[in-house]
């Protein structure tokens, strides 16, 4: 997810590079044409394919950047070093064997520590929703 929110990152900053559009709204005006008042109507007719694809795109990077924060939230919570190094390794990308050489535990064993894990990052997150319903 990490790597997911810096690949939208990326690709958003390209976007307003890109679109001159984007970048006219970013920025401020000066002259005679920043004291006159602008129209105010309704964006989503003037929006063309792309802007709906970059708002869609930073909608969805806040949620992303959201999780990453509860996960992180969470792994400083877990009260044992050794899952929370798992769950540290497993947000970088590390394959199972590096995780578990790394922990210094078998691979059944790490297996068992991650189901845990997801477990209970699953009741920590989603208890809200799932008690909503």
């Amino acid at each position: 997810m990490v790597k997911e929110v810096e690949r939208l990152r990326k690709e958003i900053d390209k976007a307003i590079f890109s679109n001159p559009s984007i970048q006219e709204k970013l920025v401020a005006t000066y002259g005679d044409t920043g004291g006159m008042p602008s129209g105010k109507g309704l964006r989503l007719s003037t929006l063309t394919i792309s802007e709906e694809r970059y708002e869609k795109q930073i909608e969805r990077m806040k949620t992303l950047e959201n999780k990453v924060r509860q996960i992180n939230d969470f792994a400083i919570s877990l009260g044992d070093n050794k899952h929370r190094t798992v769950l540290e390794c497993m947000m970088d990308g590390m394959r199972m064997n590096s995780i578990a050489r790394h922990v210094g535990v078998s691979r059944q064993r790490l297996n068992e520590m991650k189901r845990d894990i997801v477990n209970r990052l699953a009741k920590e997150l989603y208890s809200e929703e799932l008690l909503g319903s």
